[in-house]
């Protein structure tokens, strides 16, 4: 099977490392990738892992410019299904899809909220109105699948939570040992119990609840890894708390991951976040905002440690009782591990990844 991928983001964040891993779980198809321009750095690991990439002009939700290109381009791919990924990639997607004369299509919007409810029902107004006959959704946390359902009724709905390829189990002392190498490269204290933020520094993922937290949790090395708009205003909040360290925004996380103690999110909304599914992956408790996605993985206390969005006071708690009581954030690190290998790897995804191409493209 061939499958023509169509896929959006502002700037280079957690869509264009989807659109990786759904090429990397699904070896046996023939993929194909429309790469906005400004992503091009996310071009070498599409194509390592096994997907031929063309450059488009998407610059942004509403470019329908970008309708015209993207359809010829799809005319001549000739896919059985097309993959849409983002909701700001749905519109430009569907009529894409539409103009190319192209029925069978899967979207994954991966986040189905916004800060401007108003502007969020216009879209799916919008959605609605190109969708195609036989649409097929898949809904990355329990939460949004209910949803789904109501936004484009027309449209069959599948669960197919993200996923994340597990590390080995390492023995204690490899452990120690690549974790004080990650903190050597990374310039980080040697032993101080650590708490990594990994975030864009936008509204979405409200970085400054993390700033205030730090401020409440002095005994925790706290480094907030990222970049975005609120860059200025995060870097003003954090002259108060002098145990935070502003890292910056990263390729990788790997040795974020090996370095920290523990990881936090502060998202007031998420898909599901692969980023936590990758700390979880690595046997990291984490700290987390009791929102969809975040509650499909973390049950407060054994898979990790949940707060609600804004509270900072309740994030800085957490922190400092992880600190204080290494054998709860051991628990909860092991935990969090077993819970992804249940069911989140690549090979799970394959299956509900085809099973959704094929009902596309039998609709």
């Amino acid at each position: 099977m061939r499958v023509a991928h169509v896929m959006f983001e502002p700037a280079r964040s957690g869509i264009s490392g989807y659109v990786r891993d759904v090429v990397a779980a699904t070896p046996g198809l023939a993929h194909a990738v429309a790469l906005p321009r400004h992503l091009a750095g996310a071009r070498p690991a599409l194509e390592a892992a096994g997907a031929r990439v063309a450059p488009v002009a998407l610059r942004g939700r509403l470019d329908l410019r970008a309708v015209g290109p993207l359809a010829a381009w799809l005319r001549a791919e000739a896919p059985e299904a097309v993959h849409v990924h983002a909701l700001e990639a749905g519109l430009v997607g569907l009529l894409a899809a539409r103009a190319a004369g192209l029925r069978a299509v899967v979207f994954t919007p991966q986040t189905d909220a916004g800060a401007r409810p108003a502007l969020a029902a216009a879209w799916w107004r919008a959605l609605r109105a190109t969708a195609p006959p036989g649409l097929v959704l898949t809904a990355v946390n329990a939460g949004q699948a209910a949803r789904l359902g109501a936004r484009l009724p027309a449209a069959s709905v599948r669960p197919v939570p993200n996923w994340v390829e597990a590390p080995p189990d390492e023995a204690p002392e490899v452990r120690t040992a690549r974790r004080a190498e990650a903190r050597a490269r990374l310039g980080w204290p040697p032993e101080a119990f650590v708490a990594a933020c990994v975030a864009r520094l936008a509204a979405q993922k409200d970085p400054l609840t993390f700033v205030r937290a730090a401020a409440r949790a002095p005994g925790v090395a706290c480094v907030l890894v990222g970049d975005g708009p609120l860059r200025a205003e995060v870097a003003r909040a954090a002259r108060a708390a002098p145990n935070l360290r502003l890292q910056g925004a990263t390729d990788g996380i790997d040795d974020v991951l090996a370095g920290a103690d523990a990881l936090c999110l502060t998202s007031r909304w998420e898909g599901m976040s692969l980023t936590l599914l990758a700390a979880m992956a690595r046997g990291l408790p984490v700290v987390v905002t009791r929102i969809d996605g975040n509650t499909d993985l973390v049950t407060q206390g054994e898979t990790g440690l949940l707060f609600e969005p804004g509270d900072a006071d309740a994030l800085g708690l957490h922190l400092g009782a992880l600190a204080a009581r290494p054998s709860l954030a051991a628990s909860i690190g092991a935990a969090a591990r077993r819970r992804v290998l249940a069911g989140l790897g690549p090979g799970d995804a394959r299956g509900r990844l085809e099973r959704a191409y094929a009902a596309a493209a039998g609709a």
